[in-house]
């Protein structure tokens, strides 16, 4: 999702109308505004259509409210030990364990996906 980042990104109500802006200011060219009434009220009705989206309020940084996504299909330690069961399997090439990986990175934010597949190393000697 564009404006979420997940888990470890959580994003103030700042973030949230400067990512907006990002995406949809050039493709209409300023037709409207992102107010802050108006995002509130879109999370609201995104959370109450079922869509998983938690609050922290960070007390050190003067009670400023943070949103962000958790639920997802697979946890991260889920999509790590199936990473480490690809790259350990001797019947899939070195070719195809990079292009599963690269799947299985798609079911993360790309924050996390980048963390979990720099620790993992494909030995060229075990791979056919």
């Amino acid at each position: 999702m564009l404006l979420i980042d997940y888990e470890f990104n959580n994003l103030s109500m700042e973030d949230l109308i400067r990512k907006l802006k990002i995406a949809f200011d050039t493709k209409t060219a300023g037709k409207f505004s992102i107010e802050k009434k108006v995002v509130k009220d879109d999370l609201n009705g995104i959370q109450a259509s079922g869509f998983s989206i938690s609050t922290f309020i960070d007390n050190k940084l003067k009670g400023k409210v943070f949103y962000s996504h958790l639920e997802r299909q697979f946890e991260i330690y889920e999509i790590r030990l199936l990473i480490y069961a690809v790259s350990a399997a001797r019947f899939i090439t070195k070719n195809e364990t990079e292009k599963i990986i690269g799947k299985l990175k798609t079911l993360t934010s790309r924050g996390l996906a980048n963390k979990l597949y720099s620790r993992i190393h494909i030995d060229d000697m075990i791979k056919s």
